[in-house]
């Protein structure tokens, strides 16, 4: 159970720190 919860924690993190530098750099071009 746990190993499971740290990996979607993991993929979640990952996937968060990516939409935020997307719209980061969006807002840089735009």
């Amino acid at each position: 159970m746990l190993g499971g919860t740290s990996r979607f924690g993991v993929i979640g993190t990952v996937i968060g720190a990516l939409m935020i530098g997307l719209i980061l750099m969006g807002q840089e071009f735009s």
